[in-house]
């Protein structure tokens, strides 16, 4: 029964009255991510990519700008505006449909770090007309532990619509090797282009009382330092709905930040497993079976209806990983490898969350 509480089927476009509510579209665009977040009184985006390169990271990105399509022809009040849009990190997964929104919307402001950025983002950032800022690990600690909330991070600030969105971390600029609270880090785990998973952003969504939390692909080494750094105010943490760590890869979600999270809800991002090409879930062997489980353990609502879905047993990322097993999912972890885009409506007042599948 508290289960039919707090998790109804909803139409996902509906004409509802959106007073005390936002909503979360998390878009199935295969093995990349893009996040819709709806508000009353705007849309911020979490992340604007695709799948893979030339010919499949088109279809993936056509796929997006479909969705927002659609989206934006239900919401004219909106005026095909995107108030922010937060890379969590310069992977073509994350920004390769940046160029293909900024194009087709008005997009207001851009957020992202300066470790490895790619001509999809340089292409954007070149432009005078863009409104745009850098995010670094030292200015998150600074604030510690508050978070970032510049305008360009949280550009709601009105009567009856105020939601508020933080970053905790940003840039890790670390210049020597540091030992904190008898933990040890190393500048050549955090800096250089090839390192922007480590350097993540970690994005935190408060509305009232619904929370949500992206932590973009932060692996083992970031989580440590991002906990580490917040061994004091873990509570910032805290939230209802976590947007699985690195789309469900094994390195990416540990027990320690589940424990300082304690989610209700948790979504996934990957690719379906039919897929056998190249950048695809298959060939990084994603959603892990082990992560699947551990998510199922921690959150804490039940599914009315149990499902079947596609988890892998462990990859390494050469293509050598194993076949698919099927896996039943009986709690509220959610993947669009399994159920395409998952849209999660939040009641603001009460913190009860309705959830559809399948669009």
């Amino acid at each position: 029964m508290q289960f039919l509480m707090r998790l109804v089927v909803l139409c996902c476009f509906a004409a509802t009255a959106l007073a005390d509510k936002m909503t979360a579209h998390f878009i199935d665009i295969g093995q990349g991510d893009a996040t819709l977040l709806e508000f009353d009184c705007g849309v911020v985006m979490i992340d604007v990519g695709a799948q893979g390169r030339r010919e499949a990271a088109d279809y993936s990105a056509a796929r997006l700008m479909n969705y927002l399509d659609d989206f934006f022809a239900s919401r004219s009040h909106l005026n095909n505006t995107i108030d922010s849009v937060l890379i969590t990190h310069n992977h073509n997964d994350h920004t390769y449909s940046l160029n293909k929104v900024y194009a087709k919307y008005a997009v207001k402001n851009l957020v992202t770090t300066t470790v490895g950025l790619g001509t999809d983002v340089r292409n954007i950032l070149s432009r005078p007309d863009v409104n745009h800022r850098y995010l670094s690990y030292a200015d998150a600690l600074d604030k510690l532990p508050n978070g970032l909330s510049y305008p360009e991070i949280n550009p709601f600030n009105q009567p009856g619509c105020n939601p508020n969105i933080q970053i905790f971390t940003g840039a890790v600029e670390l210049r020597k090797d540091v030992i904190i609270d008898g933990k040890s880090f190393t500048k050549d785990q955090f800096n250089g282009r090839t390192k922007q998973n480590d350097n993540s952003l970690v994005i935190k969504v408060e509305y009232g009382e619904a929370s949500f939390l992206f932590t973009g692909d932060l692996q083992i080494k970031g989580i440590e330092y991002l906990l580490t750094n917040y061994r004091d105010h873990l509570d910032v943490l805290d939230v209802d709905v976590y947007y699985a760590g690195h789309h469900g890869s094994h390195y990416a979600t540990t027990e320690e930040i589940l424990a300082a999270m304690s989610p209700e809800i948790a979504v996934i991002s990957a690719g379906h497993a039919s897929d056998r090409t190249k950048t695809s879930a298959w060939s990084y062997g994603i959603p892990d079976r082990d992560i699947v489980a551990r998510l199922s353990d921690e959150v804490t609502i039940e599914r009315v209806i149990p499902i079947t879905g596609e988890v892998f047993t462990g990859g390494n990322g050469d293509n050598l990983v194993n076949n698919p097993i099927r896996k039943v999912i009986d709690k509220a972890v959610y993947c669009t490898c399994w159920e395409g885009t998952v849209v999660i409506e939040a009641d603001t007042v009460k913190g009860t969350y309705s959830v559809q599948t399948n669009q």
